[in-house]
């Protein structure tokens, strides 16, 4: 069996360094003006700036003041920035009273008003993620040496973002708009954010928990979601950690993601996750996988238990 087609086009800025001097601090300023940069820069579906702040600059009417890492400056809050993202709605990023704390919030109608050098819009459908909380690496002053990948698909649809330090997914970012969307659901992003200093948040288990996970907006409310796939009733299928590499051929089963919840008022399947698979767990992070795992042309890359759009470089994870 072939490996899956890409349902969407794709551009990528992978394997970038991060933190390799200048300690933590420089890591987390460099994590979040890389993102942004990538994000504004895409040659189609860029998002745009809605506005942000240096800490004595700020505008809310489209001026990018973060020119460089080195405008990033801590504070509660410090420099922040808010996104238009191309496939709709506002991202909020800002640093937190260190380097290692920062926000991240998510406005999926777009409604951020207000704001000031050391004050943060607001928005009525805003999910914060991260408020001046531990982000990206985890504590302590070593100096860090990662490596940021990110994937944007042309339409919007899919925004992906790992962060990888010394072979360990530190954090991840996915907003993703579900496909075929149930009948009575103008399907919105789903969007999940995480940090965790010792990796395994990519996890089958995490990702398809109930609850503190993927979140969308439905019905004026936020929802918890997960992503789904196959099951008997409330039982996995019993063999699926046998669905391993295939012993003739070297291929590697992958598995669609649904998405789906059980929360009262939201329960259901209400559509799929597109170029997003579950793979089997003896993998590692960075593996890659091709028609032909002789003579590897990279489709698609492994972070833990999901396997992602990939440009055909090879990965690297420290």
């Amino acid at each position: 069996m072939a490996i899956p087609s890409l349902e969407k086009n794709y551009e990528f800025d992978l394997n970038r360094h991060v933190g390799v001097v200048g300690g933590q601090h420089n890591a987390y300023r460099e994590c979040y003006f890389n993102m942004k940069q990538a994000w504004i820069n895409w040659t189609a579906g860029a998002a745009t700036v809605w506005g942000s702040s240096d800490k004595t600059n700020w505008s809310n009417t489209g001026t990018d003041y973060w020119v460089d890492q080195y405008d990033l400056l801590t504070g509660s809050p410090g420099s922040w920035i808010v996104l238009n993202m191309y496939g709709g709605g506002q991202l909020l990023m800002a640093l937190g009273s260190s380097y290692d704390h920062g926000y991240i919030q998510y406005s999926p109608a777009g409604l951020y008003t207000g704001g000031g050098a050391t004050t943060l819009p607001t928005a009525a459908d805003a999910y914060t993620w991260s408020n001046n909380a531990d982000w990206w690496f985890d504590a302590g002053s070593t100096e860090r040496d990662g490596r940021l990948h990110c994937i944007h698909s042309t339409d919007g649809d899919v925004e992906l973002v790992f962060l990888a330090d010394a072979g360990i997914i530190k954090c991840a970012m996915i907003f993703v708009r579900p496909q075929d969307p149930v009948s009575g659901w103008t399907a919105n992003h789903v969007a999940w954010c995480v940090s965790y200093s010792a990796g395994g948040r990519l996890t089958n288990a995490y990702l398809g928990q109930s609850t503190d996970n993927f979140e969308f907006r439905q019905g004026g409310a936020w929802r918890d979601g997960f992503l789904s796939t196959a099951s008997m009733n409330r039982e996995a299928i019993t063999e699926r950690t046998e669905l391993s590499i295939q012993s003739w051929t070297g291929k590697v089963p992958m598995s669609p993601c649904g998405f789906a919840s059980i929360i009262a008022g939201a329960k259901g399947r209400h559509g799929r996750i597109p170029d997003l698979y579950y793979v089997h767990d003896t993998l590692s992070n960075g593996d890659t996988i091709e028609d032909n795992p002789s003579s590897p042309t990279r489709e698609w890359c492994v972070f833990e238990s999901l396997a992602v759009p990939w440009d055909g470089s090879v990965p690297l994870m420290a």
